[in-house]
């Protein structure tokens, strides 16, 4: 039996299964039902669709990025089933999909090398593949010493300085479980990203999907607050398989001489999850200058296109690596992101 979810009501009937898979064999946020949840509210009737196999317990998640191009929404790991499927199985699971959507591709983005079924992928007919720019992340010991001298090493006596600012005129806190839209939005609204389309309002309604996830209790927000309480800054993070996932941060320019998301991500970050244990931290993202300060390792990450129309398929790849080409020169040149868009 194969089911297709089309909405929030169908979704519901199926929170039971959804949350003992993915409390057994969830690997990234993005699996859990209330991520699902929240998709359903960010996105068009008829642009987003779970596909669930009955018998297997194989459960996915695809968008539309085109009429012919339908995107994986479980980034980084793209099923959310026990460890071993067979290859023969995952290969029917993904034609029944492509067949439901009348798909030409179907297209896995930023899937992290260490999953098996990534491994899968690479193995299946009319499946082609291309390197992407890793994630960094922070595995070993991540207390707060640790992570300041690295950041001291690499930085300077500019750390010093930028926290002394941050403490002297600001504040932070963790929050979740209430709806901070507002905030984030006014936040948004002020942030360099919005000047180049880049904010979460400019971003296929991402501003429902991150406020609902928040609200739900699926993800914590810490506000960096000005001396009128007025929320300036903001970092969304959220756990999954023991894996912090640091997904969100913005900061309202009119502030930046207070160096806001340096403080929120080099500091608060680590007190705020002072004693907490995690197989590593996911600064979700390729490198760039301020995770640079703190990361110690990298996970490679590949695109996968299942399909049989190669040139399809090689737009796809062009568009992304001629990205990645220039978000890694950005790097190498040690300007900051903004500088990509300029």
């Amino acid at each position: 039996m194969f089911t297709v979810i089309y909405s929030k009501g169908e979704l519901k009937k199926y929170r039971s299964l959804i949350d003992n898979l993915y409390n057994s064999y969830g690997k990234i946020y993005l699996q859990n039902y209330l991520s699902l949840e929240a998709v359903f509210f960010q996105k068009k009737q008829n642009d987003f669709f779970v596909f669930i196999d009955n018998n297997e317990n194989i459960i996915s998640a695809f968008e539309r990025k085109t009429e012919d191009v339908w995107q994986c929404n479980f980034s980084g790991f793209p099923f959310l089933c026990r460890d071993n499927i067979e290859l023969k199985i995952m290969e029917r699971y993904l034609s029944n999909v492509k067949k439901q959507l009348k798909a030409k591709i179907l297209y896995f983005p930023l899937i992290y090398m260490v999953d098996i079924y990534t491994k899968y992928l690479l193995k299946i007919d009319n499946c082609y593949h291309w390197n992407r720019l890793p994630s960094s992340i922070i595995n070993g010991d991540y207390s707060e010493d640790i992570i300041w001298e690295r950041l001291i090493s690499r930085y300077d006596s500019r750390a010093e300085k930028q926290k002394k600012i941050f403490e002297k005129n600001l504040s932070c806190k963790m929050l979740t479980g209430s709806n901070y839209c507002d905030q984030i939005t006014r936040i948004e609204i002020n942030s360099w990203k919005r000047k180049y389309h880049q904010d979460m309002l400019s971003r296929d309604n991402q501003i429902a999907y991150y406020s609902h996830i928040v609200e739900s209790g699926l993800a914590n927000i810490t506000f960096a607050y000005n001396p009128e309480e007025i929320p300036i800054a903001f970092r969304i993070d959220t756990i999954s398989n023991n894996i912090l996932y640091v997904i969100k941060w913005s900061y309202d320019e009119n502030f930046k001489k207070y160096s806001p998301g340096f403080y929120l991500l080099t500091v608060d970050l680590f007190r705020s999850y002072k004693g907490r244990r995690f197989k590593f931290i996911d600064l979700y993202g390729s490198p760039d200058l301020l995770k640079n300060l703190i990361e110690n390792n990298r996970l490679k990450r590949i695109d996968v296109c299942f399909s049989k129309d190669a040139d399809l398929v090689n737009s796809i790849k062009n568009n992304r690596r001629s990205y990645d080409r220039k978000v890694f020169d950005n790097y190498i040149k040690k300007r900051s992101i903004k500088k990509i868009f300029n």
